[in-house]
């Protein structure tokens, strides 16, 4: 694995702060509804993300409008997630969950895209390169990882009512844009 440092202060803070990645990489101004979304996002990915009562969290629900910028706030998060956790020596396995598997790849491709198609991400995270040869589909991928005999894949791309009970996502599963009462109020979601 490379060992490397980004050459300029903006990447250096981009590499753990998410706000600051964001406006880096992506070259997004966030809006003041976003702003506390990603600093809750942040502390959900140091462990320090605490309920109403100040305990403890490991859980997050953001509700918002249609157009909210949720869904991008969502892929760049992940793309810095998987850089975070790396760089923290860990070999992180996300499972991105929307209401079906075709909204769930674009979704890994934007993701995929944003790490190796960005310049700016390579700048941030220059340790992080894929691994193709352990499979490059848009429903699941991988970069280089530290236990490369693992089953479990970087990214993992599905709908609510794909393959989920054989996927392990040790670092995070994300549910993007669940559609229907039912999914929106499931105790099971939630958990």
């Amino acid at each position: 694995m490379r060992s490397e440092m980004p050459k300029t202060a903006k990447s250096r803070r981009a590499r753990t702060d998410l706000r600051a990645y964001i406006e880096h990489v992506r070259g997004w101004r966030l809006k003041a509804h976003q702003i506390a979304w990603v600093e809750a996002l942040e502390r959900l990915a140091y462990g320090t993300l605490k309920d109403s009562l100040g305990a403890p969290c490991r859980n997050l629900m953001i509700l918002s409008w249609p157009a909210s910028g949720k869904t991008e706030i969502f892929c760049a998060f992940v793309s810095w997630l998987i850089g975070v956790k790396f760089i923290e020596l860990e070999d992180p396995t996300i499972g991105y969950l929307t209401y079906g598997d075709a909204i769930s790849w674009d979704r890994s491709l934007a993701i995929r895209n944003t790490m190796f198609e960005e310049g700016k991400y390579r700048e941030v995270f220059p340790e992080v390169a894929a691994c193709k040869e352990d499979g490059w589909g848009k429903d699941e991928w991988s970069i280089l990882r530290y236990d490369r005999k693992s089953p479990h894949k970087t990214m993992n791309a599905l709908g609510m009512t794909g393959s989920i009970l054989s996927r392990r996502f040790r670092t995070i599963y994300l549910i993007d844009d669940p559609h229907g009462e039912d999914a929106i109020h499931s105790q099971v979601l939630r958990d």
